[in-house]
C-alpha cells in the first residue's frame, strides 16, 4: 500500500485514509501492536521502537504505526491479523408491526453491527471492526483524544458514520434497496460513542460526576448518508457509563417484562451490569478496563485467525486450540479465560494469581505473562465486585436469580465453566448462564417499533456509581483473588 503524508504520524494518516490499525493503548507508544513494515519517506526510528522490536524487525523495516512518521511517499505493510470473527446472531428475527425498510445499527468500542429489516424481517446483516480503535481500545482514550485534537470529535465521528454508511451501503446494494427507502434507523451504542456519533462533545462523561451531555433519545436526520431520507432514532443514556446498547440489551432479554430476578452482563471493552426485572431495575459500569478484548495483553488480540480461543488442561499439560486451524498469532478473551483457568487446574497459579517464572508458554510463539494474569484479575474483579454491590442494594442472594444473560461476542464464546472457574461468574449461577448473542442489536431492532420502550426502560434502570464506595473497592480486592 502507498500513502503519501506532510509529516504525520502513520497511525493517524492510515486512519484518515480509510485503513485504521489497532492500537489499543491509542498511539502511546505503549503496546506494541500497531506494527508495520515500512520503506520511503520515514522519520527516525524513535526509541521506544526499540522496546517493542527485536534487531532483526527493525533490520527487516518493522516499525510503530504510532511513532513513524510520513514525508512524502511510502509503501506500508501491515502485521495481517486475519478477518475478526464478529457477533451479528441473537433475538427475535421478525419484529411485529413493522412495515416498510428500516436499520438498526449497535456501535461497540471494538465493533459494529448493523441489521436491515423488510417489513419487520431481518434481510440482511453486516458487520465491522470500529475505525476509531486506532485513536485507543478503551472509551477514555478516545474521549482524550478528542480533547487534545482540534479537530478530534470531527475525525472520530466521521470515521463511525462513514463505517456504518459503508455497512448499510452493502446490504442495500445486495438487497436491491435504494438508499430513500429507508424509513427509520436505530442507532444504540455506550454513551461515549453515541456521543461521538453525533458530534456531541463526551468529555464531561471522562471525569466525575461523569455526566453526559444527553439522556432521553433523541430523533434527528443527516447523521448517515446511506440513509438520506430516514428518521434517525439515537438511543438514550441511563448514566455517563451505561447508555443505549445497555438498555436495548436488557429490552432483547425481556427483563423490563419479567417478573423474575435476572442478571445480564455485557462484558466487551466494557463491563455493564443489571439486575432486576419489571418491578426494579439497578444497573452499574464496572471499569474492567479491555483486557477481555486483547487489549493490555502481551499476546492479545481479538479474535481473528490465528488467535488461541480455547486452553484446557489434559494429562497435566496445556491444549489449544486456534482459531482457522494454523500457527498462532496471539490470544482472544475467550482462549484467556480459558487459560487461566486451566493455569488453576494445574496449579500453576495460586489464589493470589501469583505464577512460578515471569510467563507460560501456550504454543509457540504465544505465552500468557504474569502481568496479563494480573489484567484478568483487575477485569474480574471489577466485574465481580459489581454484581456483589448490585444484589447487596437489592436485598437479593444469588439463590434468588433465575436468569444470568450473557450479552456480546465474549459472552458468547467463553466457556462458562472457565468463567465461574476464575470468579468472573458467580459459580453457583454456572446452570441458569443464557448467552444470548448480540443483544444491543437485537434491542436496536425492537427500537424501530418507537422510543416509548425504551424511554421507560431508561426511566425505570436506577444505576449505582461505584467510584468511591469503600464496600466496592473493598470488594473488589476480595474478588481480585482466585
Amino acid at each position: 500500500m502507498i500513502v503519501h503524508g506532510g509529516g504525520e504520524k502513520l497511525l493517524e494518516l492510515m486512519a484518515r485514509q480509510g485503513h485504521p490499525m489497532d492500537a489499543p493503548c491509542g498511539g502511546k507508544g505503549i503496546c506494541g501492536k500497531c506494527r508495520v513494515r515500512i520503506s520511503g519517506g520515514v522519520s527516525p526510528l524513535a526509541e521506544i521502537e526499540r522496546e517493542h522490536l527485536t534487531p532483526e524487525e527493525l533490520a527487516g523495516g518493522w516499525r510503530l504505526a504510532c511513532q513513524c512518521r510520513v514525508n512524502g511517499e511510502a509503501q506500508v505493510e501491515l502485521d495481517g491479523s486475519g478477518s475478526a470473527r464478529i457477533l451479528t446472531e441473537g433475538g427475535a428475527e421478525t419484529i411485529e408491526g413493522l412495515a416498510g425498510v428500516q436499520a438498526a445499527v449497535d456501535i461497540g468500542t471494538t465493533t459494529i453491527a448493523a441489521y436491515l429489516l423488510v417489513d419487520g424481517k431481518v434481510a440482511d446483516c453486516e458487520a465491522a471492526m470500529n475505525p476509531q480503535r486506532a485513536f485507543g481500545a478503551d472509551v477514555i482514550s478516545r474521549v482524550d483524544y478528542v480533547i487534545n485534537h482540534e479537530d478530534g470529535l470531527a475525525l472520530l465521528s466521521d470515521l463511525v458514520r462513514s463505517q456504518v454508511d459503508e455497512l448499510i451501503g452493502r446490504m442495500t446494494a445486495r438487497r436491491r434497496v435504494r438508499p430513500e427507502e429507508i424509513q427509520r434507523v436505530a442507532l444504540v451504542g455506550n454513551p461515549i460513542m453515541t456521543h461521538i456519533l453525533s458530534k456531541i462533545d463526551p468529555r464531561a462523561i471522562a471525569a466525575a460526576p461523569y455526566t453526559p451531555a444527553y439522556r432521553e433519545a433523541f430523533f434527528t436526520r443527516g447523521l448517515l448518508k446511506s440513509a438520506p431520507e430516514a428518521e434517525q432514532f439515537v438511543g438514550g443514556c441511563v448514566a455517563g457509563y451505561v447508555g443505549s446498547d445497555t438498555i436495548a440489551a436488557a429490552m432483547a432479554a425481556g427483563m423490563d417484562q419479567s417478573d423474575e430476578m435476572s442478571l445480564l452482563l455485557d462484558i466487551g471493552t466494557n463491563g455493564e451490569i443489571a439486575l432486576g426485572g419489571r418491578s426494579r431495575m439497578l444497573c452499574c459500569a464496572a471499569a474492567a478496563g479491555p483486557a477481555f478484548e486483547g487489549a493490555h495483553i502481551k499476546y492479545g488480540s481479538g479474535a481473528v485467525d490465528g488467535a488461541i480461543d480455547r486452553v484446557w488442561a489434559e494429562d497435566g499439560a496445556l491444549r489449544c486450540h486456534v482459531l482457522g486451524g494454523g500457527q498462532a498469532r496471539s490470544i482472544c478473551g475467550s482462549g484467556l479465560v480459558d487459560a487461566v483457568a486451566a493455569l488453576i487446574d494445574l496449579e500453576i497459579l495460586d489464589e493470589t494469581g501469583r505464577m512460578d517464572g515471569a510467563e507460560v508458554a501456550l504454543l509457540d510463539g504465544v505465552a500468557l505473562t504474569q502481568r496479563d494474569v494480573r489484567e484478568v484479575q483487575l477485569a474480574k474483579g471489577a466485574i465481580a465486585a459489581g454484581i456483589d454491590i448490585l444484589m447487596r442494594e437489592m436485598g437479593v442472594a444469588e439463590a434468588d436469580i433465575q436468569n444470568l444473560y450473557l450479552a456480546g461476542g465474549f459472552g458468547n464464546y467463553i466457556d462458562k465453566a472457565s468463567a465461574c472457574k476464575i470468579g468472573l461468574l458467580p459459580p453457583s449461577l454456572l446452570n441458569r448462564v443464557k448467552p444470548i448473542g448480540n443483544a444491543a442489536g437485537a434491542g436496536a431492532r425492537l427500537m424501530l417499533k418507537g422510543p416509548e420502550r425504551a424511554e421507560a426502560l431508561r426511566r425505570h434502570m436506577e444505576y449505582l456509581e461505584l467510584s468511591g464506595r469503600k464496600d466496592f473497592q473493598e470488594l473488589f480486592s476480595e474478588k481480585m483473588l482466585f
